[in-house]
Parts: structure tokens; sequence; C-alpha cells
């Protein structure tokens, strides 16, 4: 697991938690908690790459992305 470094935060930014979170999740590889929080029209533009879109293919995408860091 990545080591993760967290700024202070007055903690009053319900959007900015969200975010913090999100992130932590990805770099965590924790793809349930990554899916549970986006939309079911999920689209990703991996610029340069492809767009995924749709939380199936999302989780697809990041198991398999988890599966190549291993």
């Amino acid at each position: 697991m990545p080591r993760i470094i967290i700024g202070e935060d007055c903690g009053n930014s319900p959007k900015n938690i969200f975010v913090q979170e999100l992130t932590i999740a990805l770099a965590s590889g924790e793809v349930k908690s990554v899916v549970n929080s986006v939309a079911g029209a999920v689209r990703w533009n991996v610029v340069g790459y492809r767009v995924i879109q749709g939380k199936d293919l999302l989780a697809a995408a990041l198991e398999k992305e988890k599966k190549l860091k291993l």
C-alpha cells in the first residue's frame, strides 16, 4: 500500500473531503470504494489512451490496473 500524506484541512468542505477519499481509494486500489463513489454514467478520459464509460468498465479497468501493479 502506498504511503499517503494528507495535508491539514479545516474539514469544512465536503467536496474536498470527497475528492481526498476518492484519491486515496484510487491510490490504494480500493476498486469497490471508487466504483461506489461515482455515478452510473461515469466517464473517465485517460488522456492519450482511451475513454472509460460506465461503472462496469471502470471497475474492470481498475481491477486490471491493480493486477499489473502486483
